[in-house]
């Protein structure tokens, strides 16, 4: 069947195609448009941008069709999340197929979309060859974004198909998860398997000129005359694809071609495992930025993949070190051995850089505060000295600092730095470590916020008082879900004078949420009162030094035993609570409270009017000495 004949045909076979386009563009093919429109007249070229005066048509087709093209090409904005995943940093989304059910609305914009060539330039490959063949000749001379999916395997006549258009293959990449999968490719059903490298090896073969990027990450490299060293010959050069901008890749042989570096804009390797005979090293990563002085985006994750329990060992570059300047590149994130890490960062310099996530595991023996001098300094110290938010959260291995938790509702805007130090010395206290690495390496940073996230291990006061002392410009301190007693030990630290000794003469805020082990009346009433303590020492340094305090309490309801802080424990403290709202801006929330205000149901009526009636007369009484 010709091609001519599947666009003009009365009649599409769709269980032959399945494929939704297709079947989009068989019910288009039934619309009776109204006569004396626009939508009356013959397939109009692309080109058009005048109507006859004689033709009357309604306000949206006169839209010239360069503008409705856009437009429809905007609809694979609702694939937003997918798109991401395969395009992270790149303002340029996954194209979609969306937009052809728009050509169900009248002739006029079915015309729109058979005789606008980019926007079919989404080339799925699938079983079907006939729905490849169509999308290749609606593209015309565009150029195309080639996806595979694992049904492609049982389409033999896709690769030569391909291979006739390899010079306006802009883009290869594939499905790699079965939900991927299943979203694209309507047949597949999870249990087909493809080798994907073996099928698209024969389109890296031959020059692909027009090739800008390549997103392939396989389960595996399998085993025959292509794989060396466990990974994956994919026939990479910079003579074949001179103008590679991204490379997303896992299981392949880095190529060996510098030239191949020079247009790189974006490069993700990724499982990179302890089982591959040769994993990448850090002679490879500095060969490629040392050869691609326009980079943006580096991303280097899973890298020898259970390196946090495995001995550290080194792995030292072997060219000569020198320090590479890249200044544009904006975005690190890189997961692995800390030698690994360390020897890339040591020897880069990135002025532009807006972001860091760094996630490695610390030497049993080394100096906390050292190591992590020498992962984020001196890449990172333009950074850091921007930092004016700051998450903590430490277990009994983990230590996590970052500006945007994502985990939590927070309007701090996009993640810039995220560093988890992964430590097997279970007798540490990490918390305590976490806030003297913060002191040594971070003195620069500009925090306003700092919350500590589910703190279980005490914090001594010397700590406490450094921390405060360093960070002069703090306005927030927050503690989520910590135990009694580390909120004990800082609530006495600031009731000494160093709250305000160290943070400057105006409004702060102090947020406790969630506290553990407040399961008694003694444990509510020794809390109200530090909170009490601290509000009173700080007024009596200065009468401008006011404090917003915000406690947060879980309810019974939702929570074990073990956690249970009812609304009852604190009603027998309500006058106690009532003194600290007098004294500070004070906010009291119990978890899963539907009232109009915690503090306000812990009174009866009679006890709401009295305290109504004592604060209108205090209101009058100073009224009157006003006057007089």
């Amino acid at each position: 069947m010709s091609l001519s004949a599947v666009v003009g045909m009365s009649e599409i076979n769709s269980s032959s195609y399945s494929d939704t386009t297709i079947q989009t563009l068989e019910a288009s093919k039934s619309l009776s448009p109204p006569p004396g429109t626009l939508a009356a007249v013959p397939d109009l070229p692309c080109t058009s941008l005048t109507v006859p005066e004689s033709i009357s048509v309604p306000k949206i087709h006169s839209l010239p069709v360069e503008l409705m093209s856009c437009i429809f090409s905007m609809i694979h904005a609702e694939d937003g999340p997918f798109s991401a995943y395969y395009y992270p940093g790149s303002t340029r989304l996954l194209p979609s197929m969306r937009w052809a059910k728009l050509m169900l609305v009248c002739q006029r914009w079915r015309n729109v979309g058979l005789h606008t060539p980019r926007l079919w330039r989404f080339v799925l490959v699938t079983a079907n060859p006939d729905a490849l063949q169509f999308r290749l000749a609606r593209s015309r001379s565009s150029h195309i974004d080639v996806f595979f999916t694992p049904t492609s395997s049982s389409n033999p006549g896709a690769i030569p198909m391909l291979l006739l258009e390899a010079g306006r293959i802009r883009s290869i990449s594939h499905c790699t998860t079965i939900q991927q999968a299943m979203k694209f490719d309507q047949r597949f059903d999870g249990t087909e398997h493809c080798d994907m490298l073996r099928l698209i090896q024969p389109l890296f073969s031959c020059p692909l000129p027009a090739l800008e990027e390549v997103v392939i990450f396989p389960r595996s490299a399998g085993n025959d005359e292509h794989v060396v060293d466990g990974q994956f010959n994919l026939g990479l050069t910079g003579e074949l694809h001179p103008r590679i901008r991204r490379l997303a890749i896992g299981h392949i042989r880095l190529p060996q071609t510098p030239s191949l570096w020079r247009s790189l804009h974006q490069l993700e390797i990724r499982d990179m495992s302890h089982e591959v005979a040769r994993p990448v090293s850090v002679d490879d990563i500095l060969i490629i930025l040392r050869n691609a002085p326009d980079l943006e985006i580096l991303q280097l994750s899973d890298i020898r993949n259970r390196f946090y329990s495995e001995s550290v060992r080194d792995y030292p570059a072997r060219i000569p070190l020198q320090t590479t300047s890249l200044s544009r590149l904006r975005i690190v994130k890189v997961h692995g051995p800390p030698s690994f890490i360390v020897g890339i960062l040591q020897h880069v310099s990135c002025p532009a850089l807006a972001e860091l996530c760094i996630r490695t595991c610390v030497p049993e023996d080394a100096d906390f505060g050292r190591f992590v001098e020498k992962l984020l300094l001196p890449i990172a110290a333009d950074l850091i000295s921007t930092l004016n938010r700051l998450h903590l959260t430490s277990g009994s291995q983990t230590i996590t600092l970052t500006d945007n938790p994502g985990s939590k509702i927070c309007r701090c805007g996009v993640r810039r730095f995220k560093l988890v130090l992964i430590s097997s010395a279970t007798s540490r206290n990490l918390g305590v470590t976490a806030l003297d690495i913060l002191c040594d390496v971070f003195p620069d940073a500009p925090l306003r916020y700092f919350e500590v996230i589910d703190c279980s291990r005490d914090i001594p006061p010397p700590t406490w008082e450094r921390f405060l002392a360093t960070f002069t410009s703090l306005h927030t301190l927050s503690l989520d879900t910590p135990t009694l007693s580390v909120v004990h030990t800082m609530l006495d630290v600031l009731a000494a004078g160093i709250y305000g000794r160290f943070l400057p003469p105006h409004q702060c805020t102090l947020l406790i949420r969630w506290p553990k082990q407040v399961d008694t009346t003694l444990d509510s009433y020794d809390l109200i009162r530090r909170l009490l303590d601290v509000v009173d020492s700080r007024t009596a340094q200065s009468a401008d030094l006011t404090l917003c305090v915000s406690l947060q309490i879980e309810h019974s309801r939702f929570l074990p035993h073990t956690y249970r802080s009812t609304p009852p424990h604190f009603k027998m403290h309500r006058w106690l609570l009532f003194e600290l709202a007098q004294k500070c801006a004070f906010w009291l929330d119990f978890m899963g409270f539907r009232g109009e205000g915690a503090l306000e149901s812990l009174f009866s009526e009679e006890e709401t009017e009295r305290i109504v009636a004592e604060i209108e007369m205090k209101k009058t009484a100073k009224t009157s000495t006003t006057v007089e």
